[in-house]
Protein backbone atom coordinates (compact mmCIF):
# COMPACT_ATOMS: atom_id res chain seq x y z
CA UNK A 1 0.00 0.00 0.00
CA UNK A 2 1.24 3.42 -0.85
CA UNK A 3 2.34 6.18 1.63
CA UNK A 4 -1.01 8.47 1.73
CA UNK A 5 0.42 12.04 0.51
CA UNK A 6 -1.05 14.58 -1.06
CA UNK A 7 -1.91 14.41 -4.85
CA UNK A 8 0.36 18.11 -5.42
CA UNK A 9 3.12 16.34 -3.32
CA UNK A 10 3.07 13.03 -5.53
CA UNK A 11 2.99 14.90 -8.43
CA UNK A 12 5.68 16.61 -7.44
CA UNK A 13 7.81 13.94 -6.57
CA UNK A 14 6.91 12.54 -10.43
CA UNK A 15 8.09 15.81 -11.79
CA UNK A 16 11.88 15.50 -9.85
CA UNK A 17 12.01 11.81 -10.88
CA UNK A 18 11.43 12.77 -14.58
CA UNK A 19 13.65 15.58 -14.72
CA UNK A 20 16.27 13.47 -12.88
CA UNK A 21 15.86 10.77 -15.82
CA UNK A 22 15.48 13.62 -18.27
CA UNK A 23 19.45 14.54 -17.35
CA UNK A 24 20.24 10.95 -18.74
CA UNK A 25 17.64 10.73 -21.91
CA UNK A 26 16.12 13.13 -24.69
CA UNK A 27 12.66 12.30 -23.30
CA UNK A 28 10.94 10.80 -19.93
CA UNK A 29 7.32 10.09 -19.62
CA UNK A 30 6.24 8.70 -16.60
CA UNK A 31 2.47 7.38 -15.83
CA UNK A 32 1.43 6.90 -12.30
CA UNK A 33 -1.54 5.45 -10.13
CA UNK A 34 -3.45 4.93 -6.96
CA UNK A 35 -6.10 3.26 -6.04
CA UNK A 36 -8.62 5.27 -3.86
CA UNK A 37 -11.69 3.43 -3.04
CA UNK A 38 -13.71 2.28 -5.84
CA UNK A 39 -11.83 4.70 -8.31
CA UNK A 40 -8.23 5.14 -8.89
CA UNK A 41 -5.82 8.96 -9.55
CA UNK A 42 -3.74 8.79 -12.89
CA UNK A 43 -0.93 10.99 -12.93
CA UNK A 44 1.96 11.82 -15.11
CA UNK A 45 4.38 14.10 -16.04
CA UNK A 46 7.78 14.23 -18.20
CA UNK A 47 10.31 16.32 -19.63
CA UNK A 48 11.37 16.35 -23.51
CA UNK A 49 10.45 17.55 -26.91
CA UNK A 50 6.22 16.97 -26.24
CA UNK A 51 5.69 14.87 -30.03
CA UNK A 52 8.71 12.55 -29.38
CA UNK A 53 7.09 11.78 -26.19
CA UNK A 54 3.59 11.01 -27.46
CA UNK A 55 4.96 9.14 -30.58
CA UNK A 56 6.53 7.16 -27.89
CA UNK A 57 3.56 6.16 -26.08
CA UNK A 58 1.71 5.88 -29.26
CA UNK A 59 4.06 3.16 -30.54
CA UNK A 60 4.29 1.39 -27.28
CA UNK A 61 0.25 1.35 -26.94
CA UNK A 62 0.16 -0.22 -30.47
CA UNK A 63 3.24 -2.50 -29.80
CA UNK A 64 1.57 -3.88 -26.59
CA UNK A 65 -1.78 -4.55 -29.01
CA UNK A 66 0.30 -6.45 -31.81
CA UNK A 67 -1.65 -3.53 -34.04
CA UNK A 68 1.19 -3.22 -36.48
CA UNK A 69 3.07 -6.18 -35.44
CA UNK A 70 5.93 -4.43 -34.23
CA UNK A 71 8.67 -6.09 -32.78
CA UNK A 72 11.82 -4.44 -31.48
CA UNK A 73 14.23 -6.80 -32.95
CA UNK A 74 13.19 -5.78 -36.18
CA UNK A 75 14.37 -1.95 -36.19
CA UNK A 76 17.69 -0.48 -35.96
CA UNK A 77 16.62 1.13 -32.61
CA UNK A 78 16.84 -0.40 -29.37
CA UNK A 79 13.68 -0.87 -27.39
CA UNK A 80 14.19 -1.99 -23.72
CA UNK A 81 10.59 -2.73 -21.81
CA UNK A 82 9.92 -3.65 -18.26
CA UNK A 83 6.34 -5.04 -17.37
Amino acid sequence: MPKETSDDADLDMLKRYAAQIGEHFDTVQIFATRQEGDGAVTFCSGVGNWYTRYGQVRLWCAWRRNSIGYKPEETANRTKTHD
